[in-house]
């Protein structure tokens, strides 16, 4: 069975996956306030993150979604994508999160 996704469905989950992002994000931040400094990187990586947006969604197999990070330092950002991946996951468990662009400022 085929199923076609039209452009005001990947509108509405682009909305929805970027409520999710901003949110998990903040979680990220407030979580990262009690870490020790054995997690100092870590803590640099969250705290370096302004914002993530999404770019684009491709629904080809599972949901592919492709961010722009938003960041003052650069770096390595996989940690930062990881986390959030995992928060997405019990929502949307075929959800795939790819870095299209780090943007420093």
């Amino acid at each position: 069975m085929k199923y076609e996704v039209t452009e005001k469905q990947l509108e509405k989950l682009k909305k929805v996956i970027q409520g999710f992002i901003d949110s998990a994000l903040d979680s990220l931040r407030k979580m990262s306030e009690d870490w020790g400094l054995g997690q100092m990187d870590e803590y640099d990586e969250v705290r370096s993150v302004e914002k993530i947006v999404v770019d684009r969604i491709v629904p080809y197999t599972g949901i592919n979604v492709y961010i722009d990070m938003y960041v003052k330092n650069d770096r390595d950002y996989n940690n930062v994508r990881a986390e959030i991946q995992y928060n997405l996951e019990p929502h949307f468990p075929k959800l795939k999160l790819f870095i299209n662009e780090i943007i420093t400022d």
